[in-house]
């Protein structure tokens, strides 16, 4: 989740009047939140972005070309480090000693 237009434009590599414009102007997909802050996640960002590009010459725009790069390699970045992560946690849970519970019983 992206709150505020300052974690909105650092996702998107843009100035903060940027994604603010893209906001208002161009439907990047936000809303307001109770705090007047606007709220997106990663997910609808980069469908905005890949959307763009679909009417977009790729050899005509650059820019657009390298936000999307640079904005792919950040989520596969976070995918990476997410499921690494949990790998790492799951590991770590399997990987207790041999120790055997003493066994409670009447005689």
């Amino acid at each position: 989740m992206l709150e505020g237009t300052a974690a909105i434009a650092d996702f998107l590599n843009v100035g903060f009047n940027t994604a603010k414009k893209w906001i208002r102007n161009n439907n990047l997909p936000a809303v307001r939140s109770y705090n007047g802050r606007w709220l997106t996640s990663k997910r609808a960002v980069m469908a905005w972005v890949l959307e763009g590009l679909e009417h977009t010459s790729m050899e005509l725009d650059p820019v657009l070309l390298a936000l999307l790069e640079t904005t792919q390699k950040r989520v596969e970045m976070m995918t990476y480090y997410a499921s690494s992560s949990l790998a790492n946690e799951t590991e770590m849970d399997t990987s207790t000693s041999d120790h055997k519970p003493e066994q409670c019983g009447r005689n």
